[in-house]
């Protein structure tokens, strides 16, 4: 899938943080809105064995993130 055939906000938003962090889908898919530090563009995710690690958004894996989470109008 590349980036402009994207459909939907989400669908870029997903992308581009895929892109950015290299994380599994299942890593991207537990992230909370608390989870994303959005002033140092990072976060923290659960991966294989439970292990713990850092990683880190591009700016416009951000800027995607952001779009997106603003239209969702949720906590979760």
């Amino acid at each position: 899938m590349s980036r402009e055939s994207c459909d939907t906000v989400r669908q870029r938003a997903f992308l581009e943080v895929l892109y950015a962090t290299g994380c599994r889908i299942s890593e991207i898919n537990e992230l909370n809105k608390a989870d994303i530090n959005k002033q140092n563009m990072r976060t923290l995710v659960i991966g294989n064995g439970d292990k713990q690690r850092e990683v880190y958004f591009s700016i416009r894996a951000m800027y995607h993130l952001k779009k997106y989470l603003i239209q969702r109008g949720d906590d979760s």
